[in-house]
């Protein structure tokens, strides 16, 4: 193999790998039952891109990073970090606000 060859197949290579579409994307896994709360689907969800429905009818799309659970219902907290359209911000959201979630499958 001659080196053009060679330095076109390891570009060729480099560029798949560094492709998003390329590669396969960890698909988000919840675990769904009769029993499950908004909390447990949290729980699975973390790290995962989300939208958060609230209850005043807004919502908030960004990465769920973390997940607070404290004794009283305004200790328990979701952070969500990179807010679509605010990616330099963060947000403290109360978990009893949240009245759904979207995430992708």
């Amino acid at each position: 193999m001659n080196n053009k060859m060679r330095v076109a197949l390891i570009s060729t290579v480099i560029l798949a790998s560094a492709c998003p579409t390329a590669r396969a994307e960890k698909k988000s896994q919840v675990d769904f039952s009769s029993a499950s709360t908004i909390g447990d689907v949290l729980s699975d969800l973390k790290g995962k891109p989300v939208v958060l429905r609230l209850s005043n009818g807004s919502s908030i799309e960004g990465l769920l990073s973390k997940k607070a659970d404290g004794d009283s219902p305004h200790t328990q907290l979701i952070q969500i970090e990179q807010i679509s359209g605010k990616e330099m911000f963060s947000a403290m959201i109360l978990k009893s606000s949240i009245i759904g979630v979207e995430y992708r499958r």
